[in-house]
């Protein structure tokens, strides 16, 4: 179990630093076209891992060739409504789950998470257009969004493998555990208290980025819904440890149409 789980994170690290410095320096340059462009490429990929896993393959190519320059094209205001959408089927999501289990598995998840993924990217240009949020700078918002989705996720990992035992969803992900989302969710609290001691960040933005972990969880648990149902471990090998980019940017595709909404509304 220890050589594994060290195993495991000597083939995580290296591509996990990769991605992190990659989306570090998009972030830093505040360019609107360099950031477009990177979650293009991300997004892509994604559509990549998506028809490869299902039947109807020409479907949900067509459909995501056509939603992807739609929302490129369309003007933010009209993006917003997009956004309302994604965030509006993540709530479908979460009440089917919890309720309608046995109705929900006949629904056709690869529209599903075709529009989860982007919904992601129409949430993503959204914040990346507006000049601030709260009067924090928007790709510093976007940047503490990311770190704080990443060190949950690591932490909750950390100690979730070597001391959960209280698993949340065993049928669907049987890693993720009670102790290590408490664990993590602690964690990103510390962090952000530093955050806010420093001014980095309001009460607002602290509190959005600590419900933001619940929505985390949610895209991360049908993520490993929709690679279950579909016969498959890891939605794709680009990335050495973690697996494809839909294992990377599972929790990204909830938070951030959520957060996008809730920042429109209240802040």
């Amino acid at each position: 179990m220890a050589k594994e789980f060290s195993k495991n994170i000597q083939q995580r690290t290296p591509s996990g630093l990769i991605v992190a410095i990659l989306a570090i320096l998009s972030l830093y340059s505040q360019s609107i076209l360099i950031n477009q462009f990177a979650i293009s490429v991300l997004i892509i990929l994604g559509m990549i891992e998506i028809i490869r896993l299902i039947k109807n393959k020409v479907t949900v190519a067509v459909a995501s060739i056509a939603i992807f320059i739609v929302i490129s094209l369309i003007s933010i205001d009209l993006i917003k409504f997009f956004v309302l959408f994604s965030a509006l089927l993540w709530i479908f999501i979460l009440i089917s789950m919890i309720f309608f289990r046995g109705w929900f598995g006949k629904l056709d998840h690869s529209m599903i998470v075709t529009f989860n993924l982007m919904g992601f990217y129409a949430s993503f240009l959204y914040m990346c257009s507006i000049s601030n949020i709260n009067e924090t700078n928007n790709f510093l918002v976007i940047f503490f969004i990311v770190l704080n989705i990443a060190v949950f996720d690591i932490s909750a990992y950390l100690f979730g493998t070597n001391f959960g035992k209280r698993k949340i969803f065993p049928n669907i992900s049987p890693n993720k555990s009670l102790e290590g989302f408490v664990f993590g969710a602690i964690i990103c609290f510390l962090l952000l208290l530093a955050f806010l001691y420093f001014q980095l960040i309001d009460i607002k933005i602290l509190s959005i980025l600590l419900l933001s972990l619940l929505f985390a969880v949610l895209g991360d648990i049908y993520e490993s819904y929709f690679k279950r149902i579909n016969n498959v471990k890891d939605s794709g090998t680009i990335l050495p440890g973690h697996g494809g980019i839909l294992d990377r940017i599972d929790s990204h595709m909830c938070t951030f149409p959520i957060v996008t909404i809730i920042t429109i509304l209240f802040l």
